[in-house]
């Protein structure tokens, strides 16, 4: 199913809002709006539009400064600035802030269908595996794309592949996806790794198929044997097979088969990290809780400070991780309808590296205030969680009365639900 681009159109004027809205989505788009300026990141957070259409001037924030802000919070954000003072030093100040273009008022349809032209052209998933399958490879980042595209260029080939990525990135479902494309999508698709080598009968590998070979990095000689004597004497069979780490390294180690390396390493692909694609987070997340949602027939929301905790997270385990943990919190909430806020969330997730939290936090204070009642608040809602939300034994610790807690968390802006 092909999904129309989001457009988010950011303007004070209403009539221009109401114009946009309808023409865009005579045009084949799906179009939000917003006067609110001071909204825009909360919104984007929720909704990951393709593009941001942004007025540069608005009364409640400056448009220059708030693409800083967008760019910052999301890199591969596109935002398409709108101004009716155009200059060319300001729109190459634009481009410098990383602005994807630059229009000026008065514009017409046909100059902001020009500029949207791109979002025509989008990745588009389909497999026949369960929608948990196809939920791991939903994204919309660059790397994502790029990844997608030499996907579909692979699939329809008959040359063996080699998917690289860390644990939990979504290496089967990424087979399957390939597999699916390919022009032996009919045919059946099997999986071996190390613990089961393959249990296929002589008359299934003589017929055509997709073998999944995964772990390959865990491979024993045995494994290794078979997986050489398939690539070597069953042209029938499609290869697929997967790694964690690199198979050059192991076979210049002495680890893996020089052989079997040089049959598999035709055409190498890389899932990168979800800490590497930050922006796929919040669409990855809307699809787990909507499944899970589902499955425990619950109606769990969550808010755009939110989605931007678990965008930011150090997911150590990627995608798989994710998904436990958003299939555990559904299962946990609450049968209403329940809207989940970022102190919420921060109980159940696990500690982050401090070196993590350096690169992705310093960057967003405008004040040493700032940044120091930011630290306090994340001190304080560690040492809730280590206490296990018993305010006396940290108040004890703190050597401050209960009263005091209560006020300080008050002013850091934490609740207890």
């Amino acid at each position: 199913m092909m999904l129309k681009p989001l457009i988010l159109v950011v303007d004070d004027e209403l009539a221009i809002l109401k114009m946009l809205k309808g023409s865009l989505e005579d045009e084949g788009f799906r179009v939000e709006t917003t006067s609110q300026g001071t909204m825009v990141l909360d919104i984007i957070g929720r909704l990951i539009p393709d593009v941001v259409l942004l007025d540069i001037f608005m009364p409640d924030f400056d448009g220059l400064h708030m693409l800083k802000s967008i760019k910052q919070e999301y890199p591969n954000q596109n935002v398409i600035l709108i101004s009716g003072f155009g200059t060319i030093p300001l729109a190459i100040q634009a481009m410098q802030h990383g602005a994807l273009s630059f229009i000026e008022k008065p514009f017409t349809l046909v100059d902001i269908l020009e500029k949207l032209a791109f979002t025509k052209k989008p990745i588009v998933v389909e497999t026949k595996e369960p929608a948990v399958e196809r939920s791991y490879l939903i994204g919309e980042s660059a790397l994502f794309r790029e990844l997608l595209s030499q996907a579909q260029i692979l699939a329809p080939l008959s040359l063996p592949i080699i998917i690289y990525g860390p644990s939990g990135c979504g290496k089967s479902a990424l087979a399957r996806y390939i597999h699916d494309m390919s022009s032996n999508a009919d045919v059946p698709f099997f999986i071996a790794d190390n613990k089961t080598v393959w249990t296929l009968t002589e008359r299934q590998l003589t017929q055509p198929a997709t073998v999944l070979l995964k772990n390959l990095d865990k491979a024993d000689d045995v494994y290794q044997a078979k997986a050489f004597d398939l690539l070597s004497n069953y042209p029938c069979i499609r290869v697929i097979a997967s790694s964690a780490p690199s198979l050059f390294s192991r076979m210049q180690e002495g680890l893996f088969d020089r052989s079997l390396f040089c049959k598999l390493n035709v055409t190498p692909l890389e899932i990168a990290a979800i800490t590497k694609r930050r922006y796929d987070v919040p669409r990855l997340v809307s699809s787990f809780i909507a499944e899970a949602n589902k499955i425990n027939s619950k109606q769990i929301t969550l808010s755009p400070d939110a989605i931007r905790l678990l965008r930011n997270h150090q997911w150590t385990g990627d995608v798989a991780q994710i998904k436990h943990f958003t299939e555990n919190l559904v299962a946990q909430a609450s049968p209403m309808p329940t809207v989940l806020d970022s102190v919420y969330l921060k109980r159940l997730l696990p500690e982050s590296p401090s070196s993590f939290f350096e690169e992705q936090s310093y960057t967003r204070f405008d004040s040493i205030d700032g940044a120091t009642q930011e630290f306090q608040r994340e001190y304080v809602s560690h040492l809730l969680k280590k206490y296990r939300y018993d305010i006396h034994q940290l108040a004890e610790y703190l050597n401050i009365s209960v009263d005091t807690l209560h006020d300080t968390m008050h002013k850091l802006h934490i609740v207890l639900h």
